[in-house]
């Protein structure tokens, strides 16, 4: 039986990414996209945002982000502030 209004739905978002750097930029882009995971992790609903990298190819990184929406916790205030912090994807060094 289906009671109205008990019953709730939470919508998760996950993001991973694969990125091959250029190995002589591999320092420039640890520096980088550690400052940029610390200030996702920052960001309301934000679970977790974890730096991976291949044991074989030192150069094969993984991205892995885990969003949770929900509308009573998620400023877009404070999004905006963790956000200000960040630099886009497109411009890390690759």
């Amino acid at each position: 039986m289906f009671i109205k209004n008990r019953l709730s739905l939470a919508v998760m978002v996950n993001v991973i990414v694969i990125l091959e750097i250029d190995p002589v930029k591999i320092d420039e882009f640890l520096a980088v996209i550690l400052e940029n995971a610390a200030a996702s992790r920052l960001e309301p609903g934000c679970l977790r945002f974890e730096v991976s990298r291949d044991n074989e190819q030192s150069n094969l990184f993984a991205l892995s982000e885990s969003y949770v929406t929900a509308p009573a916790s998620c400023s877009s205030a404070g999004r905006s502030k963790a956000r200000s912090t960040k630099r886009p994807l497109q411009d890390l060094p690759r």
